[in-house]
């Protein structure tokens, strides 16, 4: 099944993040808790992991962009 990952709202009031560092490539096949990307806000960087067992299919942001929360990306597929 074909998804699309958003930006997190990682704290409570976030607006936008970073994102600092694609730790995956398009077509990219990734388990569940595997580090995907890390984000930085004015006050921490995080990383955010996967929640399921996916495949990337094609990145949707690059690094240095400004991303709001809600806003695509990547697209991805799961086994599902």
């Amino acid at each position: 099944m074909k998804i699309t990952v958003t930006m997190p709202e990682l704290k409570k009031g976030m607006t936008s993040a970073v994102l600092c560092r694609w730790n995956v490539e398009e077509g990219q096949k990734v388990k569940k808790g595997f580090e995907l990307f890390e984000t930085e806000t004015e006050k921490a960087v995080s990383a955010v992991e996967a929640e399921e067992d996916l495949t990337v299919v094609r990145l949707l942001a690059d690094e240095g962009d400004e991303v709001a929360v809600g806003a695509p990306l990547f697209e991805a597929e799961t086994a599902e």
